[in-house]
Parts: C-alpha cells; sequence; structure tokens
C-alpha cells in the first residue's frame, strides 16, 4: 500500500471514529468502515428490555395464556418504540430502506450494508447502545460414531422403562434450533405438529420442513422420534432452521428465537400465536465463551414457560474450561456434557468452569455413537457422536417429566433431573477448578448422568 493511500486509509478512519461515535461502535466495524465508501452488515443494539419484565412482575392473569400474550405483546411493543427513530433513519435511505430486519425478542436491528454515514445518525440516537459485526457460530461438530446394539442411550437413561409405564410424552410440544428436520422420516412423520405453525426457515422460506446436513434431523430423532430411536415418541414437534448447512447466523438464531417463543406460518412472521410455542427447545449449537448476545432470547422463553436446553461444547480435549456459548449463560439453562456407553465422559465433552466461575455442564447424557433418524432417506438412520446428540436426550427427558407432571416450573424441572441422576460413573476430564470427578456437581459430569426413570419416580 503506497503512503498517500495508507494516509488517506488513516484519515478515513480518524475522521469516522469521531463522527460516529466509537464507544458504540466495535472495533471490527470501525475497520471495515475505515475504508471510503465501504459499507458492513452490522446488528444494532438497543436499550436493555429488562423493564418489560419488571413491568410484567407486577401484573396478574387470570390463565398462562394471557400472561404468555402479555409477554410477547410488550416485548413487541417496547422494541417498535424503542427502533422507531433508528427505522426513520433507514427508511429514508434507498440503499437501506428494504435492507434490514428488526428483531422484537432482542430489541435489534441486523442491517445488510450499512456506511458510515448511517452508523454515524444511528449513534447519535440516545436509545442506540451498540453498533457491531454479526455473531456467527457453529453447530457443534460431530463425528461418525461406531453402531452398536439396540438404542442404547434410551435404555441407559431408562426411557424404556418410562414408556413401558406408558409415558412417552403424549400431550407436550417438543422443538430444536438446527439444520431442519427430514419430516417425511419414518420416525418423524407421524408425530409432525403439522398445523401452519410447526416450522420456519429464515434462510429460504421452506413452507415445509428440510434438512441438508442430516444433524437436524438426528436429533429430533432423538427427541421424539418412533422406531425406539425417541425419548419422547408421544410427544408432537416443531422445528426452526438456524442453520443452513452447519453455519448459523445470528439473524436466523434471532429468528428462531422469536419463532419459538411465538410460532408463527413459513411465511409470516408477524402473526404469531403464542399457544402453538412447545414446551422445551433442544439447541445443539453455539461458539465462544462467556458470550451472552442469546441471553434475551432465553430469558423470554422461560417468561413464557419453553425449557431451554443447550449443549457444552465439544472441546474437551483442549481441557478444563472450554463450556460454550449459550449453554454457559448466566441464566442457568440446562447445559448438556456427553457420555459414552460405558459411563465415562466422552473425550469431546466440553469442561467447565465458565469463563465467570461457575460449574459446567449442568447434567450429562448419552452423545457418543447415538444412532437416530438422518436426511439421507426416508428410512436411514446413522450413528453420531457430540454433545448435539447428548443434548436431545435430555430435551426429550423434560418431555417425558412433563408428560407425567404438567404443573411443573423450569426450577422443579432442573430440580427434578439433577437430584435424581446416575453418579455411579466411568472416568471423567478433571479435575478442573480444584473438584474431582467424583464429588457431584463437578465440570465434567455436572450433577450426573441422566436417569429420566429416576426422576420421574422422584
Amino acid at each position: 500500500m503506497g503512503k498517500l493511500s495508507l494516509a488517506i486509509l488513516l484519515c478515513a478512519a480518524v475522521v469516522y471514529s469521531q463522527a460516529a461515535g466509537p464507544n458504540k461502535v466495535s472495533e471490527g466495524v470501525r475497520k471495515q468502515l475505515a475504508v471510503p465508501g465501504a459499507a458492513a452488515q452490522v446488528v444494532v443494539v438497543f436499550k436493555d428490555n429488562e423493564s418489560v419484565y419488571t413491568q410484567l412482575r407486577h401484573q396478574t392473569f387470570a390463565t398462562k395464556n394471557a400472561k404468555y400474550i402479555a409477554v410477547v405483546d410488550t416485548l413487541k411493543a417496547f422494541a417498535a418504540s424503542s427502533q422507531k427513530s433508528a427505522a426513520a433513519i433507514l427508511n429514508a435511505s434507498p440503499r437501506t430502506a428494504s435492507a434490514y430486519r428488526t428483531f422484537w425478542i432482542t430489541n435489534t436491528m441486523i442491517i445488510d450494508a450499512a456506511d458510515a454515514a448511517t452508523i454515524k445518525h444511528l449513534t447519535s440516537l440516545p436509545e442506540v447502545l451498540e453498533v457491531r459485526e454479526p455473531k456467527v457460530v457453529s453447530i457443534n461438530p460431530i463425528v461418525k460414531g461406531k453402531k452398536l446394539a439396540g438404542e442404547w442411550g434410551i435404555e441407559k437413561t431408562e426411557a424404556d422403562k418410562v414408556h413401558a409405564a406408558g409415558n412417552t410424552g403424549e400431550g407436550i410440544r417438543v422443538s430444536n434450533i438446527d439444520t431442519g428436520v427430514r419430516y417425511t422420516h419414518e420416525a418423524l412423520e407421524g408425530n409432525y405438529q403439522n398445523d401452519g405453525f410447526s416450522w420456519y426457515d429464515p434462510y429460504t422460506n421452506s413452507r415445509n420442513p428440510v434438512d441438508e446436513n442430516g444433524h437436524g434431523t438426528h436429533t429430533m430423532g432423538t427427541i421424539a422420534g418412533g422406531n425406539g430411536v425417541g425419548m419422547a415418541p408421544g410427544s408432537t414437534w416443531i422445528a426452526c432452521r438456524g442453520c443452513d448447512t452447519s453455519s448459523c447466523t445470528e439473524a436466523a438464531l434471532t429468528a428462531c428465537g422469536e419463532f419459538i417463543a411465538c410460532p408463527h406460518g413459513p411465511s409470516s412472521t408477524d402473526n404469531c400465536d403464542v399457544s402453538k410455542k412447545p414446551h422445551v427447545c433442544s439447541n445443539s449449537w453455539g461458539g465462544g465463551q462467556g458470550d451472552n448476545w442469546y441471553d434475551a432470547v432465553i430469558r423470554a422463553w422461560i417468561e413464557v414457560d419453553i425449557v431451554p436446553v443447550f449443549a457444552n461444547g465439544n472441546d474437551g480435549q483442549f481441557g478444563c474450561g472450554t463450556a460454550s456459548s449459550p449453554a454457559d449463560s448466566a441464566l442457568n439453562v440446562i447445559a448438556v456434557g456427553s457420555t459414552d456407553d460405558t459411563d465415562s465422559l466422552s473425550y469431546f465433552s466440553s469442561l467447565g468452569p465458565t469463563v465467570s466461575g461457575e460449574i459446567k455442564p449442568d447434567i450429562s447424557a448419552p452423545g457418543s455413537d447415538v444412532r437416530s433418524a438422518y436426511n439421507s432417506a426416508d428410512n436411514s438412520y446413522e450413528s453420531l457422536s457430540g454433545t448435539s446428540m447428548a443434548t436431545p436426550h435430555v430435551a426429550g427427558a423434560v418431555a417425558l417429566l412433563l408428560s407425567q407432571e404438567t404443573t411443573l416450573t423450569f426450577a422443579q424441572i432442573k430440580d427434578r433431573l439433577y437430584q435424581n441422576t446416575e453418579q455411579s460413573l466411568g472416568t471423567g476430564g478433571g479435575p478442573c477448578d480444584g473438584i474431582g470427578d467424583k464429588v457431584f456437581p463437578n465440570h465434567s459430569f455436572g450433577y450426573g448422568r441422566l436417569n429420566i426413570l429416576s426422576a420421574i419416580n422422584a
């Protein structure tokens, strides 16, 4: 680069930095916009919506559904009010008028291409807290597993005994945010909810569920599949495509967060029906550590009684302190580690502590060499390994527990699962943070390995 070009670039960076309010603009966005005429895809973060929940805490509601409606409507109204001035700025520019999307659940906007002048106007608004790059995470890496006899995860967690007693998850709606689902698969077609509020694909707006990867079909099979592969085959399922093939964009994951909280049609995002929401959402994706960008979604789910379950990550081979986000959220989501058929910790299962020093995972479940439905044909099955495979065991267990006792709260569900685990386990990955693997909870297994029969009988 010549001296003159470098001088122009530095000058542009200084002028931009002074004009656009550097305290509100991330370093990454500033670097992108330092080039004259450049534009960047950005997330505009508006004021925190904690006041919404404070307001709702002081209200009484005749029914739970009335509360759910109030949560969604109040979040929507708060976001519309917060974003009104920013929307006016964007609508006045031909470049951005049709190239941005608003989100009520997080009170954010994502702009496809914002230049320095646009960001200068936005950051002048007191309600704008931050302008940053969008997050991109991934489905937790998976490896092909060996084929084990029978559905060992279903048997190890004693879900088969729960089924034999007559509980297969009837009356419960389950969900995942993943790569999609092959909804015509023989193990899944019978209990797809399929009522017009059951599927959303923010990538292509496909009208029916699709899965170009196989990961989402596999995880849904473990949650709700028939033919012996699923924890809660009597439940009904809905799904959202938060990941296209292996990567997951912030826009898609946030859109899916809204869909799970208040399901809508495959292309009509404005008219949602919170009464169609699932009871539990399984999330086998993540990335980074100590990153709370998805907390606003999780907070809304908890307020409308959706149990959030997240994979703890697959970086255990790198040692302690590898638990990933959002599993490490301070909102105490259920973070799931992975075990093998000998009840030892899977070599890849991420370990605590979190960045803030908390124990993660919370619980562990079968995740090595798990057989479930796959996307290659309507009768195809595959054995895969990852905390991605452990997480849907716990989501399905939540469905069984709620089918047995429909009034359980999130706190009670966690207590029942955590206090009734199997703790006679094999080798873990610790000690971590001075806590050995035979002391529970610990940073390898959490409170122990899932046993849904014990949790129900408790």
